[in-house]
């Protein structure tokens, strides 16, 4: 069974959180973080931050989230590519490919960043 997870930068704190998402009625998106201690809480994160986790690891075991930058090597092994991941059509991928999260192993997919923390990792 896949895994249902978010991702959110706390307004409060400033740091991402992991776990489940709530809208409240007043419009605003919290976070449960997944606790081990069984507490309960939320915190509010900014909207524009929240990304689903993609079912999907890189190559060094890391999950990977809407919004973040992935870098791979070109179907030709001649030169790494960079891109953000992005929700669209039912699925997860990169903005310009359909194919690269089917061929996440093999492209050796690494996560360098996000496009909130590192939006300059995209100008290179």
């Amino acid at each position: 069974m896949r895994q249902i997870k978010f991702r959110g930068k706390s307004i409060e704190l400033d740091e991402w959180l992991y776990g489940d998402l709530s809208q409240n009625a007043d419009g605003t998106i919290h976070i449960i973080p997944q606790n081990p201690n069984k507490h309960v809480y939320e915190l509010e994160c900014n909207p524009e931050t929240v990304g689903q986790f993609t079912g999907l690891y890189d190559k060094d075991g890391k999950e990977i989230y809407e919004g973040d930058i992935i870098e791979y090597m070109d179907g030709f092994g001649l030169h790494k590519e960079r891109d953000v991941i992005k929700y669209r059509d039912g699925g997860f991928e990169p903005i310009w490919s359909i194919t690269i999260m089917r061929d996440i192993e093999f492209l050796e997919v690494k996560v360098k960043g996000n496009e909130i923390d590192n939006p300059e990792l995209l100008n290179v």
